[in-house]
């Protein structure tokens, strides 16, 4: 071999050399990186791993609904539903309140729903609300304040779409109402909208009675609870009171008995509370008097006497010895449509009857209070 051919494999073999080396861009050459596109990406194919495949996709958007804020309305912008608290149909709940505590809530004014109606004059404080629905576990006094001035609170029994069933709409922040156990209450809270965030405090202690529950009689008195706060307490005349509605002798066919077969004179003593007021004179004949005579009803309490034991030609004579206001009247049978003798203090100058007995037997005496309320009475019954 010449030593021109040597020197030729030699080149070759140089130059085969560096074409195979390990690093180093064909077009760039060794250690010379691609020229930058200005994109801020890397868009041409990776020296080492191919295609490049770039930066991760976003995940795709699941069609998930979006539940709108309950605060910021009074409908759900997405679903169409009234936002809670903002109608009827979606109450903010606050459960079963304890007696014996106060409850402290804070919260915010809404938009009303549409279908939200009242019966209560809002005037300038309809323009927010919230609605609550509420229950008490006994029968409780509850006090409900709030913040907001001015407000209007609209209490609800029993249902709450229908405007009939408003309890109460009262102009300020203060209310009380007796709630019974069982039941389930709604409370508009109305205020000025852009009043926004507010607290409303329900203050609840049992109550002592409940005032839905009908009368009852004890030891011959008649009980009355008066809005659970206080009860009354009436006596019946002769300690007699029946079924609770009222005392015997509230209605002639259970008049109280008066025997002055013996001569002497009988007092009868009660509280006209405890008399209801369904007996009238004015559509009767012979029934008139002063103030009853152009056709007065008599709206007040009347008690029922059955007199027995008088004899022809006596004189029955009937006579207030308490104070009040009376009308005196006789019958011969509880059905009777006209009067024997009807006079009241206008007529004898005294709250007094003077009545001449036309035939022994037994009359009924009717005595009408002619003032609203109660008063207690004394009635001394007796002959001459």
């Amino acid at each position: 071999m010449t030593k021109s051919t040597k020197l030729a494999f030699v080149c070759i073999f140089v130059l085969l050399f560096a074409a195979c080396g390990d690093d180093g861009d064909l077009n760039n050459g060794p250690g010379i990186p691609p020229a930058d596109s200005g994109t801020g990406e890397d868009t041409g194919v990776d020296a080492d791993m191919g295609v490049d495949v770039g930066p991760d996709a976003p995940d795709p958007d699941t069609g998930d609904p979006d539940t709108g804020d309950p605060d910021t309305g009074g409908t759900d912008a997405d679903t169409g539903t009234p936002a809670e608290g903002a109608s009827c149909t979606s109450p903010t709940d606050l459960g079963s309140l304890a007696a014996g505590q106060e409850h402290v809530f804070d919260t915010s004014l809404l938009e009303p729903a549409s279908t939200l109606d009242t019966s209560c004059d809002l005037g300038s404080t309809g323009s927010g609300v919230r609605v609550f629905a509420l229950q008490v576990d006994v029968t409780s006094r509850v006090e409900f304040w709030t913040s907001l001035s001015p407000s209007r609170l609209d209490l609800r029994d029993g249902g709450c779409s229908s405007p009939t069933e408003v309890i109460t709409c009262t102009d300020g922040g203060t209310y009380t109402a007796t709630l019974e156990a069982g039941k389930t209450y709604h409370l508009a809270v109305w205020g000025d909208f852009n009043v926004g965030d507010f607290q409303m405090r329900a203050n609840v202690q049992e109550a002592l009675c409940n005032p839905s529950e009908p009368n009852w009689c004890d030891s011959g008195e008649l009980n009355e609870c008066n809005r659970g706060t206080s009860i009354n307490t009436y006596a019946c005349a002769a300690s007699t009171c029946a079924d609770g509605a009222s005392c015997s002798g509230d209605a002639c066919s259970a008049a109280t008995a008066v025997d002055l077969s013996a001569g002497t004179a009988v007092t009868v003593s009660g509280d006209t509370g405890g008399y209801t007021g369904t007996w009238t004179s004015n559509q009767m004949t012979n029934c008139g008097f002063s103030q009853g005579a152009s056709g007065l009803d008599t709206p007040y309490a009347e008690m029922f006497f059955e007199v027995s034991g008088l004899q022809r030609n006596d004189q029955l004579v009937v006579e207030s010895t308490s104070q009040g206001d009376y009308a005196f009247f006789v019958l011969d049978a509880c059905g009777a449509t006209e009067c024997l003798a009807a006079v009241d203090d206008s007529d004898t100058g005294a709250q007094r009857l003077d009545w001449r007995i036309p035939q022994d037997g037994t009359y009924f005496v009717v005595i009408e209070s002619l003032a609203a309320g109660d008063r207690s009475f004394d009635f001394e019954f007796s002959t001459q």
